[in-house]
């Protein structure tokens, strides 16, 4: 059967940490109340995704793809309440939806440690 997502690839510690969306990788995600993929893509259409969510998203893809992290590492690492955070964690779940074979590119976001850190 072939993929029907992009790989998903952040940049953490300056490594690369790839993870292809799998229903594996989506049930992970959605571990916890209020996780669900639609209810996280609803939020960020209302630009009401909260930052601790978004560290969440970001803590369980890097945990995912082998580099064990937790909310608060992302948080305390990036800041927590940056454009940064949410954007990452936007291409995150935009990489957990299923795309047409002809537009399948990977997609990339690199979320930065702060620099007082």
């Amino acid at each position: 059967m072939a993929a029907i997502w992009n790989d998903i690839t952040i940049v953490w510690d300056d490594e690369e940490y790839t993870v292809t969306p799998t229903m594996k990788f989506l049930n992970y995600l959605e571990q916890g109340d209020g996780c669900s993929l639609s209810k996280m893509m609803v939020r960020l259409h209302n630009q009401d995704l909260p930052s601790a969510s978004a560290c969440s998203i970001i803590a369980k893809t890097l945990s995912f793809a082998g580099k064990p992290t937790t909310d608060e590492d992302v948080y305390a690492a990036t800041g927590g309440l940056t454009g940064e955070v949410i954007s990452a964690a936007t291409s995150i779940l935009i990489g957990c939806m299923p795309v047409p074979k002809e537009s399948k590119k990977k997609a990339t976001r690199k979320p930065r440690k702060s620099s007082n850190q």
